[in-house]
């Protein structure tokens, strides 16, 4: 099993930070690796929402579908995935002096044909992506920046 777990702080209120990252409509303005989200039929947001969403990964292509299985706003949002790539992922909010501490952490459960790479390889890889998107999430809020809701 890999393992990943990254932070960042954004100088922003809670709950525009929440917003933005439970808003699969906005996720490829920040989400590194991915190329397509797509809700998919039943709840649009909230527990049993659920994605289909494709990107790819150490060169292959690859397509899942996330379904939301916890849903606390301002502070939580979990999804789990059951595609090649089996993984349970959470984004949990934190209110600092400086804004909002974003923490990612995911554990994922590889196909055969990546654990030839290996975990310690995969988790590098996926931190790298996790790094680069909460970076380009945090710019989203910098001052002078588009109001991310209509990105």
């Amino acid at each position: 099993m890999a393992h990943v777990e990254e932070s960042v702080v954004i100088a922003a209120p809670i709950g525009d930070v929440f917003d933005l990252i439970a808003d699969y409509r906005h996720a490829l303005s920040w989400m590194e690796g991915f190329s397509r989200f797509e809700i998919l039929p039943g709840p649009s947001s909230g527990v049993g929402a659920r994605v289909r969403a494709a990107g790819t990964l150490l060169g292959f292509s690859l397509e899942t579908e996330l379904e939301i299985v916890e849903f606390e706003r301002p502070t939580r949002l979990v999804s789990r995935t059951a595609g090649p790539i089996r993984s349970l992922t959470a984004w949990i909010l934190r209110e600092t002096e400086s804004g909002t501490q974003v923490t990612f952490t995911g554990e994922y459960h590889l196909p055969l044909a990546l654990r030839f790479a290996g975990d310690y390889a995969f988790e590098q890889l996926v931190a790298g992506q996790i790094r680069r998107s909460l970076e380009n999430l945090k710019q989203l809020f910098r001052p002078g920046a588009p109001n991310p809701q209509w990105c």
